[in-house]
């Protein structure tokens, strides 16, 4: 009996093992695409608020000064 647990245990070790690793690969590789993304989108957008905010400042001068 303990020694037919002992190869159960061992036949799902050997399956279950790999496929929990490749299921984990995935989760991350997954994860750090979504990150980067996040990021770039995040640094366009406060590129995108930092222009505008510049070209509102100019003209207001502009028109200020002139």
């Amino acid at each position: 009996m303990r020694t037919e647990r002992k190869i159960i245990y061992s036949i799902v070790v050997i399956i279950v093992v790999p496929v929990v690793e490749v299921v984990v690969d995935v989760v991350v590789e997954v994860a750090l695409v979504v990150v980067v993304e996040v990021v770039v989108v995040v640094v366009v957008v406060v590129v995108v608020v930092v222009v505008v905010v510049v070209v509102v400042v100019v003209v207001v001068v502009v028109a200020v000064v002139g």
